[in-house]
């Protein structure tokens, strides 16, 4: 049986999930680098930690399908770091 696969997407801020079994998972998003974000949004939680303020942005994020990568740009930057070595040969078999 094959290994389940997950590719997490960033860019421009925006992350996106994919996964060979997308039902059957549930990705949350911590991004502790929150500088710019709005302040007032439902995402945003402060907290303190050792008498520190901090933020944190924290969202639910959807999974898709490994299937909607395929002919996408990150599909090409999987399939060229591992035929350069970056990944393992596995790894690039996610469409």
């Amino acid at each position: 049986m094959p290994r389940n696969q997950i590719v997490i997407d960033l860019e421009s801020r925006i992350v996106s999930v994919y996964a060979s079994e997308p039902d059957d998972l549930d990705a949350i998003l911590v991004d502790w680098d929150s500088e710019g974000v709005d302040s007032r949004s439902p995402h945003m939680i402060e907290l303190s930690r050792r008498g520190r303020l901090i933020t944190a942005f924290v969202l639910d994020v959807p999974v898709r399908s490994l299937y909607e990568l395929a002919g996408s740009d990150t599909e090409w930057a999987i399939d060229i770091a591992e035929e350069q070595g970056a990944l393992p040969e596995s790894a690039g078999a996610t469409c």
